[in-house]
């Protein structure tokens, strides 16, 4: 599985039935056993407190052992040679997995004709099975982010072309009195990007105080991952700049006669 070791030696040819018997354990293990001193060197029983105890060669970093979601979990590892389990069998190979699959049921067959061989999974599908409700859930929860940010960009324009609509006269007006078309697209849209500005603050706020509440959702990236605070307040931002811009571009074609005739 290439987990990575924190210190120690990994599982050699060497640690046999006829060897001493040797384990591994993650550093959260670790830690409970032995806090604040080495683990290497150290006996641990997992048969109860009569034995055989097992001397510690190595301490593994911690992992996912059920869920991504969930904390630290105390973990020991134990050589196969010294703790063979026929449930399963792994085999690596450098190539295609399942191509692989058929080489690995003739040679079994080759051994032993009548040893049964149950299904042949890659790791990958594995992962993909116990990896689907989280994907299940981040997909809706991307899927409903996508359409709360198209029905904010509509809701801007609406807001930003009603406004528009209501200040058609005084656009007009200005236009008349010498007003350029630069003037009023900086007149529509700086009152656009004040509103944005001031719901983007209030966003950060309330993901900054929500960020209890969702660390325990989260996998590979922080509550308060900087990337996530800076990439998605300039997202949100750009596409309100574009939903105001549209109906800003629009006020600067006014024609100040019609707009004054209209009134």
């Amino acid at each position: 599985m290439e987990t990575p070791l924190v210190r120690g030696r990994d599982f050699a040819e060497t640690d046999r039935k006829s060897a001493p018997g040797v384990v591994a354990l993650n550093e959260t293990l670790a830690n409970i056993l032995w806090p604040g001193e080495d683990a290497l060197g150290k006996r641990v029983s997992v048969s109860g407190p009569d034995g055989p105890f097992l001397e510690v060669i190595a301490v593994a970093r911690d992992g996912k052992y059920r869920s991504l979601g969930e904390a630290p979990n105390p973990y020991i590892y134990q050589p196969l040679l010294q703790s063979y389990d026929p449930k399963m069998t792994l085999v690596r190979t450098s190539g295609e997995p399942r191509s692989v699959a058929t080489a690995v049921r003739e040679h079994l067959r080759a051994l032993d004709a009548n040893l049964p061989v149950a299904d042949v999974k890659t790791l990958r599908d594995q992962l993909d099975l116990s990896l689907f409700p989280s994907r299940v859930a981040a997909w809706t929860l991307g899927g409903f982010g996508m359409l709360a940010l198209l029905l904010a960009a509509i809701g801007i324009f609406g807001v930003v072309s009603y406004s528009v609509a209501q200040r058609k006269r005084e656009i007009g007006v200005r236009m008349a009195l010498g007003a350029k078309e630069k003037d009023v697209l900086r007149l529509v849209l700086g009152e656009g990007l004040l509103v944005i500005a001031v719901g983007l603050a209030l966003g950060l706020l309330l993901a900054v105080a929500s960020t209890r509440v969702i660390v325990g959702f989260l996998y590979g990236v922080g509550a308060t991952d900087p990337w996530t605070f800076t990439g998605v307040p300039l997202l949100l931002g750009f596409v309100a700049l574009v939903a105001s811009y549209i109906p800003a571009r629009r006020a600067t074609k006014v024609d100040p006669l019609v707009a004054l005739r209209d009134e």
